[in-house]
C-alpha cells in the first residue's frame, strides 16, 4: 500500500492554551474522529497518529507545502 505524501503543518494555538504560541509539525493530514469529538489528529502517511490537539485550544491549523 503506498503512502501517502507528507507535508509541513502550523498549529497556532490561542493565548494562554499551548505548550508555545505556534508549533509545526510534520504529517500527511489532518482530521477528526468520531469516537474523540472535539480533538484534531495529524497523522503520518501509514495513518498513524503523529499529533492530537484540543479544538478549543487552536486558533488555526494550515498545511504547509513540504
Amino acid at each position: 500500500m503506498p503512502t501517502l505524501p507528507m507535508a509541513i503543518w502550523e498549529i497556532i494555538y490561542r493565548p494562554g492554551e499551548g505548550p508555545t504560541d505556534s508549533e509545526t509539525v510534520r504529517a500527511a493530514y489532518a482530521c477528526g474522529e468520531e469516537r474523540l469529538p472535539g480533538w484534531t489528529i495529524l497523522k503520518d502517511g501509514q495513518h498513524q497518529i503523529v499529533k492530537m490537539v484540543r479544538g478549543d485550544a487552536v486558533a488555526a491549523i494550515s498545511r504547509r507545502d513540504a
